[in-house]
């Protein structure tokens, strides 16, 4: 079956013209008369949420140390942690494209050369929630996910993650 189609979508493109997929070269004459949009918007429409969420984090040795007489041990986080990313319905990704002329594009601490072309690209807000309980039990274990004994609590009151995002992402060759 997958050979008879592959067979029929290759005959169907033997016959079709090849003028039909030529390229014909577009003059300056012809230009002349086309306008374009100076930039472009891309909307979110919707939520869009990315969600990491995990109930324990560990670190340890899978082998020990090596010896005979020794197993794995585990350093263990144990709590449920969740992270969520939020871009709001409505928020705006923009693309400009613009050739600084006549001095050099300053934004913050980036200068672009005269005569550079570049892409700005705008970047939407997004809002990020970290959720922990207030304590997270620290163990040792000799798996990843079970603790053997606790050695201590992680208190985690208040928590505040404000990660910053810049205005735009700006893209040029130098």
């Amino acid at each position: 079956m997958k050979k008879l189609l592959v067979a029929l979508v290759v005959g169907a493109l033997m016959v079709l013209p090849m003028s039909a997929m030529a390229m014909d070269s577009i003059s300056d004459a012809d230009l002349g008369g086309i306008t374009g949009q100076a930039g472009v918007t891309i909307a979110f429409g919707g939520n869009q949420t990315t969600e990491v969420t995990f109930d324990a984090v560990s670190w340890g040795d899978p082998d020990g140390m090596g010896g005979a007489n020794q197993t794995a041990g585990w350093v263990i986080f144990d709590g449920t942690i969740g992270i969520s990313v939020i871009i709001a319905d409505g928020e705006m990704l923009t693309i400009d494209v613009a050739t600084a002329n006549g001095a050099a594009y300053s934004v913050g601490n980036v200068t672009i050369a005269d005569g550079t072309t570049f892409v700005a690209i705008g970047l939407p807000s997004q809002t990020i929630n970290v959720d922990t309980p207030s304590t997270l039990a620290i163990g040792l274990g000799t798996s990843a996910g079970s603790i053997a004994g606790t050695i201590g609590l992680l208190n985690l009151e208040n928590l505040s993650v404000s990660p910053g995002t810049p205005d735009a992402l700006y893209i040029y060759a130098h």
